[in-house]
């Protein structure tokens, strides 16, 4: 989150210094896409480190990873590996399954962290700790993700009209901010 909030020096240097060709939207727009690929990152991270944590034993399982499938053949090599190449295996066949998963939307982050939290009311624990009411905290993740993918998928067009969207300073760090403590509110309640 520490390159998201680096993009505001940037767009306020460019501003300052009346750098720009047409507009420095764009370098706005980069910052909503960054600081929902830094919370998807954090949260790959977290789950990764979490699951390793359950297989070696430092951790309580959960069902969701009890019930997670492996390849015979993975289960072949850790079969035959030793214990630091075991791990490696595990590491990495774990990696490669969290790949193809996107932890944005508060029901996509709600079940990927399942695997490594067995908590069922995980949106109003984290609610709580923020300080807000659940209600509030996945309407506004929602609504982030939303305006993430618009701008990534869209071009942040408005459909009907043709134009892009509004976007302001101000929108952009609420935005940074509020998954800045998201993220800091999840590490803090699952390590």
């Amino acid at each position: 989150m520490d390159d998201v909030d680096a993009m505001t020096l940037v767009h306020d240097y460019l501003a300052e210094n009346k750098l720009r060709v047409r507009s420095l939207d764009d370098v706005l727009r980069s910052k909503v896409v960054s600081s929902v690929s830094a919370l998807d990152r954090l949260l790959h991270d977290i789950i990764h480190i979490g699951m390793i944590d359950i297989y070696a034993g430092h951790r309580a399982s959960t069902a969701k990873y009890l019930g997670e499938t492996i390849p015979i053949g993975v289960v072949a090599r850790l079969k035959v590996a030793g214990d630091s190449l075991n791990d490696s295996v595990f590491s990495r066949t774990i990696r490669n399954k969290l790949r193809a998963l996107s932890f944005q939307s508060p029901d996509k982050v709600a079940d990927g962290l399942s695997y490594i939290w067995a908590e069922n009311r995980k949106w109003q624990k984290i609610a709580a700790v923020m300080g807000e009411d659940e209600a509030y905290v996945r309407a506004t993740l929602e609504t982030i993700v939303h305006r993430r993918n618009s701008i990534a998928h869209e071009a942040d067009m408005d459909a009907e009209y043709k134009f892009k969207r509004s976007i302001d300073l101000q929108l952009t760090t609420d935005f940074a901010r509020f998954i800045r403590k998201l993220g800091e509110t999840i590490h803090g309640l699952v390590r």
